[in-house]
């Protein structure tokens, strides 16, 4: 055990342990309530004492000398490995005997047996936060599935344009004037970029989420959407509703985002008029 945590740290940690277990156990057991005993391989009791181990597994790891060594990383990682053979062997069987095909049991549980370890050998509120964001996933599984499934080719083409611009573009875009005259920052530009495009996004995903009658019409539509798909839309919807007066660029189209960051970059400074930007 580490010298600086005493015992009510020791105890609080251990406590943070069970508890990740058990919350997450809570979603999983609610999820298989109608199950009959014995024909689940995991619940609330395993999940809970996943954890638990977990976080005792982590603190034998730990030892005297405060610091992970090899041999306690060995240990912990052999740990690990045990449980998974185990957990997988029983949520296998549990597959076939209901006839279903899913890894989600198994692999909550490799997080709770994790997260349990991290509780005591890490950062406790990146550890409670991870728990929480886990059951979250897990319980809005009906609602993510029914969004999947109506999200079309062009929304989920707009988004990762969105995100590559955001994560892969920006970091490498130069943050130095470039011209005469004091020139353009290109990184500046590429910001403008984003923000229109997500602006634009977030209003088409307002509009999608809370329908058109809560907006004004606008006969202009998106500039955000693929071009490939953007004749398709045009045909669909010949005028399109926004959230607010007088935002004419908040469409019920995805955004097309290629042309505005070719004309940002291109054109260095976007013209924009009352109605919202307009792209030359």
């Amino acid at each position: 055990m580490d010298p600086g945590m005493d015992f009510q740290e020791l105890l609080s940690r251990l406590a943070l342990a069970f508890g990740i277990g058990l919350l997450i156990g809570l979603e999983r057991g609610w999820r298989t309530r109608d199950v009959a005993p014995g024909k689940r391989a995991a619940g609330v009791r395993t999940f809970a004492i996943s954890g638990l181990l977990g976080g005792i597994v982590a603190a034998v790891a730990q030892g005297a000398g405060g610091a992970l060594s090899i041999g306690g990383s060995i240990l912990l990682g052999t740990a690990f490995m045990a449980f998974a053979g185990v957990i997988t062997t029983f949520t296998r069987d549990q597959n076939k005997s209901t006839g279903t095909v899913s890894a989600t049991t198994t692999i909550a549980a490799l997080l709770t047996f994790m997260l349990g370890a991290y509780a005591l050998l890490g950062d406790v509120r990146i550890a409670a936060a991870a728990a929480v964001a886990t059951t979250g996933i897990l319980v809005v599984r009906e609602e993510l599935h029914g969004w999947v499934a109506k999200l079309s080719l062009a929304e989920l083409e707009s988004g990762l344009i969105l995100l590559a611009m955001t994560f892969i573009a920006l970091p490498i875009v130069p943050d130095r004037s470039v011209g005469p005259f004091g020139g353009v920052n290109p990184r500046a530009v590429w910001i403008i970029a984003i923000v229109l495009a997500s602006v634009s996004f977030a209003g088409y995903v307002a509009v999608k989420l809370l329908g058109e009658r809560r907006g004004v019409r606008t006969e202009r539509p998106s500039h955000l959407i693929p071009d490939r798909h953007a004749a398709s839309w045009q045909g669909k919807h010949d005028h399109v509703r926004a959230i607010g007066k007088g935002s004419e660029f908040l469409g019920q189209q995805p955004p097309r985002l290629a042309p505005i960051a070719k004309d940002s970059l291109t054109r260095h400074v976007p013209i924009c008029s009352m109605g919202g930007p307009r792209w030359p």
